[in-house]
């Protein structure tokens, strides 16, 4: 590095050049000195200034080979090339095998810089960066030898302010790069594998901070990669448990050697909360025995404690819990009869105690089951799996009222493998279903008129002709617009269109059978399915009741408004057998009756 200092300071050429230059000066000072000296000095006197000369001549000439030394060992390229690249002005010999060639002669002979860049565009590049500021440094080109070798070097360099060569040095980084590219691949690679565990696996270092994780860890805690890393471990780690494992931590960072520990602890995760884990930790070194971090293995053990901890209750708390739990608790048989109920059990089910639970109910899957037929599942299942965990089913109530309740059944078999006790938990989850049902009601239904909309359509139309294509039964459709409804919207506001599009809904959904289906489409859209019209004449005469009906004044809050509506049809399997070409033939009729005059009915031809 100093070496290339002194080439951004003095320039080697210019060395060169002073150094001749002074010896010289020198050479001459001492012939004009020694004539002078002639006629008007002592002998003595001449020759010691003549001594001296000569002795700062020989200095020069020792700095001058020490400097022609070091240019010619320097274990980096020195070099000065024209500018546009045509050619070499002066190189070293560690600049020649760079480029490929044997030795500074040929390289400054052979050599023309411009045709070496393996992109054109750098030199293009290169310039302009030199131009714009007067040097640079690191600049890396990606250069192509004779040998057809290519190797990536780092050029500092500057513009000579007289005669505008580029001159400076070079460095072959390509070991350097190759090196940090496999290292790279390396980390890639780790990665990869990492991320194909099925556990949970992470690495922090010395500081407790989050270096890597695999896709596994990321599941597990609820977080990306990128929300993880350079993070403190303590950020998922609840306050009660962090002493622990700091604990955990010192104990293999202050060890000698290799070392591992496992312990049990509990993490807090994004959606899940509070996750019971086993954690298993190894100290990680580098080949100098130095500590760089920690990784660790987490094993999920949530359930498992779940477990441990009900078994551990169970002795000393079953009945209490039976008593008390507001969750229904029940012991019955394989062939339907209850043993055991709780008080919330009986409670949930109608009846005013646990005894008379028991008593009256005789066959459960009759009695209880809003199905008869899920019980049956249910100890299939239990025969085949032991045990089963959050059952959703529908229940009937002692008044016959239905609701919903979630059930987890474990299976006792006897010593031959014979199920011969049910032991299981009842949760009333009605209010749940109900607004699972009403969210699903509001996602498939027209709030305003309470149509269903265009989602739910679309799912029936679908369904309504795959089962006409297994019967061999007919379908129509009728697609309709209104006709002046946007003047309603406009004279008197949206809130009287509203009013008006309940109307129009209701007088639709009145010249319907069961089997048909009417759904508001968006705006003053409207759809109609009719299952299995005997003939066009049947669906044509349908059409012409709705536009009769919806033709007639109607009475809204502030006014009395008239629209109409054009109607298109289709019908499969005559216009079409898919859902799309359906919906286009109707569509394509609709508009002729738009164009024709609109406030009518036409069926595709």
């Amino acid at each position: 590095m100093d070496l290339l200092t002194s080439t951004y300071l003095v320039p080697v050429w210019q060395l060169l050049l002073l150094g001749l230059v002074l010896l010289g000066l020198c050479t001459a000072l001492g012939l004009v000195l020694r004539r002078l000296c002639s006629g008007k000095s002592s002998g003595a006197a001449f020759e010691r200034r003549l001594h001296d000369s000569e002795k700062r001549n020989e200095d020069l000439r020792r700095s001058e080979e020490k400097f022609r030394h070091l240019y010619e060992s320097a274990p980096v390229g020195i070099l000065r090339i024209l500018v546009d690249g045509s050619r070499v002005l002066m190189g070293n010999d560690a600049a020649a095998r760079m480029f490929g060639f044997d030795t500074e002669a040929e390289f400054m002979e052979s050599c023309t810089p411009k045709d070496f860049y393996a992109d054109p565009d750098q030199h293009l590049e290169l310039v302009d960066a030199l131009n714009r500021e007067g040097r640079v440094e690191g600049y890396e080109i990606m250069i192509k030898r004779p040998d057809g070798k290519r190797k990536i070097v780092s050029l500092w360099a500057h513009i000579h302010p007289e005669d505008g060569s580029m001159e400076g040095a070079v460095v072959d980084v390509t070991a350097t790069r190759l090196a940090e590219r496999e290292l790279r691949d390396g980390h890639l690679f780790l990665q990869a594998v990492m991320d194909t565990l099925p556990t949970p696996l992470f690495f922090k270092d010395r500081s407790g901070r989050i270096r890597h994780v695999n896709k596994a860890f990321e599941e597990f805690m609820g977080m990306g990669r990128k929300a993880m890393l350079g993070k403190p471990v303590s950020e998922m780690i609840p306050d009660e448990a962090l002493e622990q494992w700091d604990m955990a931590d010192q104990g293999l960072l202050s060890a000698s050697g290799a070392a591992m520990q496992r312990f049990e602890s509990w993490v807090r995760t994004r959606g899940s909360g509070r996750r019971d884990v086993m954690v298993h930790e190894g100290l990680v070194t580098d080949s100098k025995d130095k500590r760089i971090g920690i990784v660790g293995v987490l094993t999920d053990v949530t359930e498992r404690k779940r477990i441990e901890h009900n078994l551990r209750e169970a002795e000393e708390t079953y009945r209490n819990i039976f008593e008390n739990s507001g969750q229904g608790i029940f012991t019955s048989t394989p062939d339907g009869r209850f043993l055991k109920v709780n008080a919330a059990m009986a409670r949930l089910s109608g009846y005013e105690t646990p005894e008379l639970m028991v008593a009256e109910v005789k066959d459960i899957a009759k009695q209880i089951y809003a199905n008869s037929n899920q019980r049956d599942l249910l100890l299939a299942a239990l025969q085949r799996d032991g045990e089963i965990q959050g059952q959703e089913l529908e229940v009937q109530k002692r008044d016959g009222k239905r609701v919903w309740v979630s059930v987890s059944i474990k299976g006792i078999n006897d010593a031959a493998g014979e199920l011969v006790r049910l032991e299981g938990v009842v949760e009333d989850i009605t209010e749940r279903k109900t607004a699972e049902h009403e969210l699903t009601r509001r996602a498939t239904t027209d709030a305003l008129t309470g149509l269903p909309n265009r989602f739910l359509f679309e799912q029936a139309f679908e369904k309504m002709l795959a089962q006409a294509k297994r019967s061999g039964e007919r379908l129509a459709l009728l697609y309709m617009d209104l006709d002046n409804f946007k003047p309603v919207n406009d004279n008197y506001g949206h809130q009287v269109g509203d009013e008006l599009l309940v109307e129009v809904a209701r007088r639709i959904q009145a010249r319907l059978r069961e089997s048909d289906v009417a759904a508001r489409l968006g705006g003053d859209e409207f759809g109609v399915l009719l299952w299995n019209p005997t003939d066009s004449d049947v669906v044509a005469r349908i059409a012409a009741e709705i536009v009769e009906s919806i033709g007639r004044s109607t009475e809204l809050s502030v006014a009395t408004v008239t629209v109409g509506v054009s109607i298109g049809g289709s019908q499969y399997p005559d216009h079409g057998e898919d859902a799309r070409t359906l919906t286009k033939r109707a569509d394509d009729a609709m508009y002729s009756v738009k164009q024709g005059g609109r406030n009518g009915f036409r069926m595709a031809e």
